[in-house]
């Protein structure tokens, strides 16, 4: 376990083992002392396919927020391989979403949200809690996100900015491809729960957006964007100046430590949800 903290309000960091259908799903619970300024439910990335609770996006994350006064929960899952799939893991997220409503709540609403890979899983679940009438997040936070089976094509200002991006935190749409349909299994491009893009987004909770400016994945949250729009759904969208895809995971950096600022500003004011 990481012993970053900033020895502000977090209390305490406990992990946990969450029964699921199919095993115990590791989960880390970052407390804070008094009440909580809100409680949050938060998923790191990695393609699906990589990432743990020790990496800096969820740990650090987790613990800079609980600084703040945030309580979280932070969520692992399964990696996809040749027989578990995107909509594997979002059976995993939702069963940790519905452990911290159940057993956590303390009559309290929790918001969720998820970086990259983990962006595209917490979205899937809003929209299959939505649709199955369960309790949906207070809001949704989405941290450059992969919410398409592929990208769009970049805008020629956005391509020409990444040409001084170093190739291994470059994402095209060869990539992205190659990731999603990997362990998307039998899910069709389409799936409006593997990815979120597809179908209707009437009915979300309000939607945080943070997007690396240094990033094509920018397109699909953009995309997004668009979408809640379109279907009448609250949402705040910021770009991260200078930051390159998953800066999270770098918070040495100031871009990863202004994107925890914004997460807690976002979970802490209800100004932002209704804007």
């Amino acid at each position: 376990m990481s012993a970053v903290s900033l020895h502000g309000r977090l209390a305490a960091v406990a992990d946990l083992r969450i029964p699921t259908a199919s095993g115990d799903l590791p989960a880390r619970h970052y407390t804070v002392t008094g009440a909580p300024a809100a409680r949050f439910v938060w998923v790191h990335g990695g393609a699906f396919v990589l990432g743990d609770l020790d990496m800096a996006e969820s740990d650090t994350t987790a613990r800079r927020l609980a600084d703040i006064g945030i309580e979280v929960l932070a969520l692992d899952y399964r990696y996809a391989n040749a027989r578990t799939h995107i909509l594997d893991l979002c059976d995993d997220v939702q069963a940790g979403w519905l452990y911290a409503v159940s057993a956590l709540g303390n009559g309290s609403p929790w918001h969720l949200g998820g970086a990259s890979a983990g962006g595209c899983l917490v979205a899937g679940v809003a929209k299959r809690l939505r649709d199955e009438g369960q309790a949906v997040p207070r809001t949704l936070t989405l941290l450059y996100p992969v919410l398409h089976a592929g990208l769009p094509d970049p805008t020629p200002e956005l391509a020409a900015r990444m040409e001084g991006v170093p190739p291994e935190w470059v994402y095209d749409n060869e990539a992205v491809r190659a990731f999603t349909s990997y362990a998307q299994g039998d899910a069709a491009d389409t799936h409006p729960y593997a990815f979120p893009a597809n179908g209707s987004l009437a009915g979300l909770p309000p939607v945080h957006l943070i997007v690396s400016e240094l990033d094509l994945l920018r397109m699909s949250a953009e995309l997004f964007a668009g979408q809640l729009t379109e279907d009448g759904v609250s949402f705040a969208y910021q770009v991260e100046p200078g930051a390159m895809h998953g800066h999270l995971e770098r918070q040495v950096d100031d871009a990863g430590a202004r994107s925890v600022r914004r997460i807690a500003g976002w979970l802490t004011s209800e100004a932002f949800w209704t804007a």
